[in-house]
């Protein structure tokens, strides 16, 4: 609670009164100022939304700087992409309520930057994941690397090919899980390139290991991409998220 003038902040404690025999005789009431951590909370709000500001103008200028610098090829359209997935990313991060983010939101954010989740051919399905931000920007360009992938060779170019992704929560022992993210690709009609070692393949098989300790198996098979991913999540008594 706080004061009519909104100028200071109690946290009320209620507990019953016992006599000298033990039972209840009343009720103690306590207050104590939480002032000071509510004022500090806030200013941390203020922060953490100035740096999000801050982190997508920089994205911006980045941008801005390759475009005038680099040649007007299909690398500076890449690297342009890939940034803008970035700067998605950084404002659902801002919008969020608290320090985690719901795996769904990256998964649509994602699909909605390419226009083609109304598409009956695509399933995209799971429970609320709430992640982490030291998680959300790795998966996010996992994301982003495979969906550019559909869009450009794969299921999301191919009419009659489909899509699903699934994503579910698995326990590995005692309180511990693991998020499991499959995509799959079915009925492209022309058979994926695999021999082929791009960023996008080194961001599964390698940094995905690597920063998130992550299992990871990518398959080309003869008619679309498919990607298995298995992501250690913190166990219930810990607080890295």
């Amino acid at each position: 609670m706080c004061s009519r003038d909104k100028l200071t902040h109690f946290l009320v404690r209620l507990a019953p009164y016992r006599n000298g025999e033990r039972k209840s005789d009343g009720v103690v009431i306590a207050f104590v100022d939480v002032t000071g951590m509510v004022h500090a909370e806030e200013r941390q709000n203020v922060l953490i939304a100035e740096l999000q500001h801050r982190t997508r103008n920089l994205l911006t200028v980045i941008q801005s700087i390759a475009q005038q610098t680099l040649q007007q090829d299909v690398a500076l359209e890449t690297f342009n992409s890939r940034l803008a997935a970035l700067g998605r990313l950084q404002g659902l991060i801002g919008e969020a309520d608290g320090n985690l983010i719901d795996l769904g939101d990256i998964v649509k954010l994602e699909f909605d930057a390419v226009g083609v989740t109304g598409s009956d051919r695509i399933v995209l399905g799971g429970p609320v994941v709430p992640l982490g931000f030291r998680n959300v920007q790795m998966i996010a360009l996992v994301l982003h690397e495979l969906t550019t992938n559909a869009v450009k060779h794969g299921a999301l170019k191919d009419n009659a090919a489909r899509l699903e992704v699934r994503w579910k929560v698995e326990p590995n022992g005692h309180d511990a899980a693991s998020l499991v993210i499959d995509w799959i690709e079915s009925g492209v009609s022309v058979s994926p390139e695999s021999s082929k070692t791009g960023f996008g393949r080194q961001l599964i098989e390698k940094a995905l290991r690597f920063t998130l300790r992550a299992r990871t198996k990518l398959a080309f098979g003869p008619d679309g991409v498919s990607c298995h991913i298995e992501i250690p999540l913190p166990s219930a008594s810990s607080h890295d998220a």
